[in-house]
């Protein structure tokens, strides 16, 4: 119902990002079982019976409205620079690094974490934290690749991202300052 509710405010993002994160998740976990789940395209009807009715009804009171928000609002303002939103890539970087200040250190850390062979070999053991890295990598790659750019998409990453901080240095506590056991 909410990814039904997101479609119509924030567009087919509301339905890529659950079910591209969903799906890389299970397929990195290799679990490939969820994929199958019949609730997963229940799901995808539900999204379309939320969202559906209120494009086509818009599209009745307002005609080429749905032509306008899928085709402009969506794809070509993704895919071009059409409403001349685009930066470079470096300064998308640059922003995304110091939405983490004054933690940005450790944002490089956790992500590096995620690309040793010890980490990937555990992924089973830490399935939480590896939902977590692909739903924030996956947001950042997504309108990394984008050409069309606001700062406010970056968003939808700090959150994941602060909660692997978080671990990260509640692991750095542990392990090597070994100062809040008792």
């Amino acid at each position: 119902i909410f990814s039904g509710i997101s479609v119509m405010t924030k567009g087919l993002m509301g339905i890529v990002f659950p079910v591209a994160i969903v799906g890389i998740y299970s397929v990195l976990m290799l679990d490939f079982k969820r994929l199958f789940d019949i609730r997963l395209y229940i799901g995808l009807v539900i999204v379309a019976i939320v969202s559906v009715p209120w494009i086509l009804a818009v599209n009745a009171r307002y005609p080429d409205f749905a032509w306008y928000y899928i085709m402009v609002e969506q794809v070509l303002r993704y895919a071009t620079d059409e409403q001349k939103r685009q930066v470079l890539k470096i300064t998308y970087i640059g922003v995304f690094m110091l939405g983490f200040f004054p933690w940005w250190g450790f944002i490089l850390q956790v992500i590096a974490k995620f690309f040793t062979k010890k980490e990937f070999k555990q992924r089973q053991d830490n399935k939480p934290l590896w939902f977590l890295f692909i739903w924030g990598t996956f947001v950042f790659l997504f309108f990394f690749m984008s050409k069309s750019f606001l700062f406010l998409y970056l968003a939808p990453v700090v959150m994941p991202f602060c909660i692997l901080i978080s671990q990260y240095i509640k692991e750095l506590q542990f392990k090597k300052f070994n100062i809040f056991l008792y």
